[in-house]
């Protein structure tokens, strides 16, 4: 069975630490740091996907005031392939905002997206502190509906532009 919770520093910074280096291992740890300070300080909100009691996944996320933007979900690889990652993204985000995914381009995990009806967005995405969280990838923005290029652009000054991220 699996459950939904609020994330908990004390019960839950090691296994997200655990998991987020094993599911980014690219990623400077650095970036962790980041989500969880800002989690503390509740800009960024976390939630913790639950197995049988145990914990199995994880997503931080932000709400702005146009949009809800996923900063990054990660599943513990014993648990894959169990909807851990289905359940947080039917859960979290059910609740009728634009939801806006950022995704490595060339690296797999897309089709859980397409499953839940988002889409790619064609237009180039500039990713903010890319160099500095994963120098040299690709991403692009995927939604629940194609966004033309006003809203892309919109979304990408807000994100762009907030001290924050």
């Amino acid at each position: 069975m699996i459950k939904i919770t609020d994330f908990d520093a004390k019960l839950h910074t090691n296994f997200i630490k655990e998991v987020f280096k094993a599911s980014f291992p690219e990623y400077n740890i650095n970036e962790l740091e980041r989500c969880l300070k800002l989690t503390a300080e509740q800009i960024v909100k976390c939630v913790i996907a639950e197995y049988n009691n145990r914990p199995a996944g994880f997503m931080f996320y932000r709400t702005f005031p146009e949009f809800s933007y996923c900063e990054y979900i990660g599943v513990s690889a014993e648990y894959h392939n169990k909807g851990i990652a289905s359940e947080i993204i039917s859960d979290v985000c059910s609740d009728g905002r634009q939801w806006v995914f950022e995704v490595e381009k060339n690296k797999g995990g897309r089709s859980i997206f397409k499953k839940f009806g988002y889409v790619e967005n064609p237009y180039k995405y500039d990713m903010p502190r890319s160099e500095e969280i994963n120098p040299g990838v690709e991403y692009k923005l995927w939604s629940k509906y194609p966004l033309s290029i006003f809203e892309f652009n919109k979304i990408t000054e807000i994100l762009l532009t907030d001290s924050d991220f």
